[in-house]
């Protein structure tokens, strides 16, 4: 990462909104159209004017992305037509996915449900992250027989099962996912990362007593980050996936993690309200700037085009906050 002079960098908060609240936020290309999503909305942004709250029948978690030509939303297992505002749903039925996934060592329970879908970025995959509570033990009233999730590559159009990444993923946070070009993603204790087109795991990687919330790549994939329960962070490199950079953020459980577009800014955020951005120029990270939002922090991301930070917090309110970042 290159150099940047981060003495003069502040970070100021120039509008905040409280109507189409979501956790996750994800922007068209061209910066002008964005969304924002929680469990079962969908809100709809032109610049600072909210065009529709569309209601999503389910509460799957996902992060947002937008087609190039920006009529469709892909979050969690729909796509939202932006003209009409139509839903698909992606998967198929709780039934037929049961059955592509069971088998006769851990028969799943009727409590089985997808909790994060994330979407390649070519659209052409669907990550699934399952969770149920197995059936009890028989004669048991307090155990439990097999995993408690898994992790699924799947192919949206047919609806099929490619492989199973992960046969026991109990731990895998809901927001602990991530899709490159080239690596799928995903954190708990440690942090496991497959081949894209092949779904072969490359290496376990950041074993460490806290688990992740969060994990994220660098828009050029030459970095990974991660931010934990404990408020620790960390960046590794994609050349061979040893650590860049490691310490403490947050004084509290981390939430929030993302590169910047074009400069070497990381920028985190967390339970103790903090928004942080710091400097990876080197690996020894140097906070730039921090502010307080008055609540914890669910979600972060930069705006394409501009020079604003979008932050997304709920308790004790709901509010994206949206800030500039001045050079």
């Amino acid at each position: 990462m290159q150099a940047s002079s981060p003495e003069s960098i502040q970070i100021t908060k120039i509008a905040g909104y409280k109507d189409g609240y979501g956790r996750e936020i994800g922007f068209h290309r061209s910066g002008t159209r964005w969304a924002s999503a929680s469990t079962g909305i969908l809100h709809i942004w032109e610049g600072s004017t909210l065009v529709n709250s569309v209601s999503l029948p389910g509460y799957v978690y996902g992060s947002v992305q937008f087609s190039d030509d920006a009529h469709k939303v892909y979050v969690g297992p729909w796509i939202v037509d932006t003209e009409d505002y139509n839903t698909t749903f992606m998967l198929p039925d709780q039934d037929a996915l049961v059955a592509a996934i069971d088998s006769k060592y851990f028969p799943r329970s009727d409590l089985f449900s997808p909790l994060n879908v994330e979407w390649s970025r070519d659209k052409k995959i669907l990550v699934v992250l399952t969770k149920y509570r197995p059936p009890r033990r028989q004669g048991d009233d307090y155990s439990y027989d097999g995993p408690e999730g898994q992790l699924l590559v799947m192919e949206p159009v047919t609806q099929k099962v490619e492989a199973v990444l992960e046969e026991d993923c109990g731990f895998i946070t809901d927001r602990a996912i991530t899709i490159s070009q080239h690596w799928i993603a995903a954190g708990s204790q440690a942090i496991s990362v497959w081949d894209l087109p092949t779904g072969k795991r490359l290496i376990n990687i950041a074993d460490n007593r806290a688990y992740c919330n969060a994990i994220r790549f660098s828009p050029d994939e030459t970095y990974l980050a991660g931010i934990r329960v404990d408020g620790t962070i960390g960046v590794w490199t994609t050349k061979n996936w040893l650590p860049y950079a490691e310490w403490q953020g947050h004084a509290e459980s981390g939430r929030a993690i993302a590169f910047h577009p074009r400069l070497p800014f990381l920028v985190s955020g967390g339970d103790d309200q903090q928004v942080k951005l710091w400097a990876l120029a080197s690996s020894q990270p140097e906070l730039v700037s921090s502010v307080s939002v008055g609540n914890q922090i669910e979600g972060a991301v930069f705006h394409p085009v501009e020079r604003h930070l979008y932050v997304s917090a709920w308790l004790p309110s709901e509010e994206i906050s949206i800030f500039e970042i001045i050079l």
